[in-house]
C-alpha cells in the first residue's frame, strides 16, 4: 500500500497520494498519513453517488457517462424509426421488439461488463452499499424519504442553488465499514456527468463535491462549525484531534471524466481549499489536524494526480 507522494500544505493540513486494492475496505491506516498526536482521530469517506440517493440498488450494471436519471438508449429496429414509443407499442402489440443497451449482452458483455459498463462492485459506492448492510440500506431509504421530498433528485450536481437539495449528504458508517475499516462517516455527494460541450460548467460542480466533503469532514459529530461567539468552545472540543479524508478521483468512474481533467479539478480544489478558500472554517474556529487522502487502484491514474499536482503544490 504504498504512499506515491504526500504533500504538507499547512501547518495543520496535509495531502497525500496512495494505491492500494481497494480504498473501501483497505484504505492507508490513519497512523501511516499523519505525524500529529492528537487524543483522537476521526475518519470520512467520500462516496460518489447518483442524485437520486439511491446507491447501485436500481441496475446491475452501469453505463459510463450515463446521464443523471441513468436512462438507457432505447433502440428501435429498422423500420420503425421516427415513430412514437406508442406507435412502437402498438405495432406489434408490446415493445419487445424495441430494447434498451442493458437488456443485450453485446453491450455489457455477459460476464464481463465491458469498456462502456460497470459493475456495481467496481465502484466506490456499490462496494459501500455491499459492505455496509442492512442498517445503511433503511438509512438511505429514510433519508431519501426526508430530502426533497415528492421529488426524484436528493442530490444537487450542478452549480444552481436549491435549498431542498444538498450538495452532500452526511451519513455514519455502518457495518464493516464501521466495524473492521474503521469510518466514523460517509460523505454521499452527486458529481456531474462529463459532458465535453459544457465542461466549463460541470468543473465548478465537480470542484463543489471537494469543497463539500472537505467542509464537512470538519465537523464535529456531523454539526458544522461556524466562527461564532462559541469559537473558544469549539476550539476545546477540536484542537486535539486528527481529521482524516479518504477521497477517490471523483468522477473518473460512472461519470466518465478523464482522469486528467478529473485530477486538475481535484488538485484545483485542494489548493483552494489550503489557502482558506471557500472554507467553512478560519484558523482560529478549527485547529484540527487535517489530512486528505486521494486514493487510487491503478498506478498510471496515480501517476495523473502527480502530474497535476507538481506544479500547483509543490
Amino acid at each position: 500500500m504504498p504512499m506515491l507522494q504526500k504533500w504538507q500544505l499547512s501547518r495543520t493540513l496535509s495531502f497525500s497520494v496512495h494505491l492500494t486494492k481497494c480504498i473501501v475496505t483497505d484504505p492507508p491506516p490513519p497512523a501511516t498519513l499523519t505525524s500529529a498526536r492528537s487524543t483522537k482521530t476521526k475518519l470520512s469517506l467520500v462516496v460518489p453517488t447518483n442524485p437520486t440517493l439511491t446507491s447501485t440498488s436500481l441496475f446491475p450494471y452501469f453505463k459510463r457517462g450515463s446521464d443523471s436519471f441513468g436512462w438507457w438508449r432505447l433502440h428501435i429496429p429498422h423500420g420503425m424509426k421516427g415513430q412514437s414509443h406508442t406507435q412502437i407499442g402498438s405495432h406489434d402489440g408490446n415493445n419487445k421488439t424495441a430494447h434498451f443497451d442493458w437488456e443485450h449482452s453485446s453491450k455489457w458483455g455477459g460476464m464481463d461488463a465491458g469498456n462502456g459498463m460497470l459493475y456495481p462492485v467496481q465502484t466506490v459506492d456499490g462496494l459501500v452499499y455491499l459492505h455496509s448492510g442492512i442498517e445503511y440500506h433503511k438509512h438511505l431509504e429514510s433519508l431519501r424519504e426526508q430530502i426533497n421530498p415528492g421529488k426524484t433528485i436528493k442530490l444537487n450536481e450542478t452549480t444552481l442553488y436549491d435549498n431542498n437539495v444538498p450538495y452532500l449528504v452526511q451519513t455514519p458508517a455502518f457495518g464493516q465499514l464501521k466495524t473492521e475499516v474503521g469510518f466514523d462517516y460517509l460523505l454521499h455527494v452527486a458529481p456531474p456527468v462529463y459532458r465535453p460541450d459544457e465542461k466549463q460548467i460541470h468543473e465548478p460542480a465537480l470542484e463543489t463535491c471537494y469543497f463539500e466533503a472537505f467542509n464537512a469532514s470538519l465537523a464535529a459529530d456531523g454539526m458544522h462549525i461556524v466562527e461564532s461567539e462559541n469559537t473558544k468552545n469549539v476550539n476545546n472540543i477540536i484542537q486535539n484531534e486528527t481529521r482524516v479524508l479518504y477521497t477517490p478521483l471523483i468522477g473518473s468512474g460512472c461519470r466518465n471524466w478523464p482522469n486528467d481533467l478529473a485530477a486538475d479539478v481535484a488538485v484545483n480544489a485542494i489548493h483552494r481549499f489550503s489557502r482558506g478558500e471557500r472554507y467553512l472554517f478560519s484558523s482560529k474556529s478549527c485547529r484540527a489536524y487535517k489530512h486528505i487522502c486521494m486514493v487510487v487502484v491503478d498506478e498510471q491514474v496515480g501517476e495523473v494526480i502527480l502530474s497535476a499536482a507538481k506544479n500547483t503544490l509543490s
